[in-house]
């Protein structure tokens, strides 16, 4: 009887290790990726002359890349801002501090497309999330 429950208890031992052994911390890591909602993630604009590449980061930090094309000549320039944003109701005001100028846009959202309008009115670009 002693030598049962003896081997009872040792089969008991054996088990529950095994279990805590096969608990541990093996699950991947899981990846953040940052949510595009509003004006938050990458636009682009294209036509004949090139393309422009607007990038808004939820930091408050972004990037545009302006690639020229000219006689079969293509010329790239990438410039990082810091940007503030008012919003309502898909409408606003986004104000960029690029190499110390400050641009103002305002903006309509519309799904996948966003439309920039200078600060002087004169020139407008319509952009799709990519």
């Amino acid at each position: 009887m002693k030598t049962m429950k003896y081997l009872s208890m040792l089969l008991m031992m054996v088990a529950l290790s095994v279990c805590m052994v096969s608990c541990g911390d093996d699950d991947d890591p899981v990846e953040q990726i940052e949510e595009e909602t509003g004006i938050i993630g990458t636009w682009i604009h294209t036509d004949n002359g090139g393309s422009m590449t607007y990038r808004f980061n939820k930091n408050g930090t972004g990037s545009r890349t302006l690639v020229l094309v000219e006689n079969g000549n293509s010329m790239t320039k990438t410039e990082n801002f810091k940007y503030t944003q008012s919003e309502n109701d898909g409408a606003g005001t986004i104000r960029a501090n690029i190499d110390s100028a400050i641009f103002t846009w305002t903006y309509t959202l519309t799904g996948d497309v966003l439309m920039l309008r200078d600060d002087l009115g004169t020139g407008y670009w319509v952009l799709s999330r990519q």
